[in-house]
């Protein structure tokens, strides 16, 4: 096994405290990872041989955000305001003060944001070490090209694990659709029709339930502005939107919005993920890193 990518497994038992290594070839070497030190992994990032990917938008006025129809209420992106610029209201310093809405951009859903978590966490008390995890990307981007309403099934998912092993213990299922070259237009990016419903493909039911109830996941995420698909899940029945409903409900997670997915491979990346801790907040956006072996 490579240096790099036992330190990605060092990683793991480190800062985890989560088994991440359902994917992986379980040889004698992998107990040396647990020798490995974080200085060990700062090292292979600094040699190259750990890439570190930013898989989170940059906050603008005007970004692409989420819109529900009437008579929902709606958040808004992102407003910068200036307080000084090197000038008579601060000669010597630049800041601002942003307002920015808990689910804008690059964000993560806590388990309180569905009324099936009411009673669950806020986004500043998820544990730490369940916002660091491997990451298990399902590429959907042909599929999603010619059906923009596309759902990952079950199926989809057991064809990943036919590829690549299980879907690792603690694992981020990542949903990669081609989304990210739409961003920054929010007419494109929100996939709305002539009509200007929106559309975008996301988890479907049925694989959903196959992984909160047959794996053992931290949460999903997706390179869209929803984690499903926004022109179906909103009429379904009998409950609207049944993926937030059932990955809230088991207390889970979600990230939505998630920048690059596309250079992630389909295994063997460590996502690490720090929303702003925003007390019993429903969600919170978020700087997302992915630690990828580049040999």
């Amino acid at each position: 096994m490579k240096r790099p990518a036992l330190l990605l497994i060092a990683l793991s038992f480190a800062l985890l405290s989560v088994l991440a290594l359902g994917h992986l070839n379980q040889s004698a070497a992998v107990p040396a990872a647990r020798d490995a030190s974080p200085a060990d992994l700062l090292s292979s990032v600094r040699d190259g041989g750990t890439k570190v990917i930013d898989c989170s938008y940059t906050y603008f006025e005007g970004m692409p955000g989420i819109k529900l129809p009437p008579p929902l209420a709606n958040t808004k992106t992102f407003e910068l305001t200036n307080i000084s610029r090197y000038d008579e209201r601060g000669p010597a310093w630049y800041w601002n003060w942003f307002s920015v809405g808990e689910h804008a951009g690059t964000h993560v859903d806590a388990p309180n944001h569905w009324i099936s978590g009411r009673n669950n966490n806020g986004v500043d008390r998820i544990d730490v070490s369940e916002l660091i995890a491997p990451a298990a990307v399902i590429d959907v981007t042909q599929k999603a090209s010619s059906n923009p309403d596309y759902e990952i099934t079950r199926e989809d998912v057991l064809a990943w694990e036919k590829a690549n092993g299980r879907i690792p213990n603690g694992a981020i299922v990542v949903m990669r659709s081609g989304w990210g070259k739409r961003w920054p237009d929010p007419a494109k990016f929100l996939g709305l029709d002539s009509n200007g419903a929106p559309h975008g493909p996301g988890f479907g039911d049925s694989a959903a339930e196959f992984l909160l109830k047959q794996r053992s996941i931290a949460g999903l995420a997706v390179d869209t502005v929803s984690t499903e698909a926004m022109a179906l899940a909103g009429g379904k029945k009998p409950t609207p939107f049944p993926v937030h409903f059932m990955v809230h409900g088991a207390k889970k997670y979600q990230i939505e919005m998630l920048a690059n997915a596309e250079l992630l491979p389909a295994k063997g990346a460590v996502l690490i993920i720090a929303p702003v801790k925003v007390q019993n907040g429903s969600g919170a956006p978020a700087r997302i890193y992915a630690l990828v072996s580049s040999r």
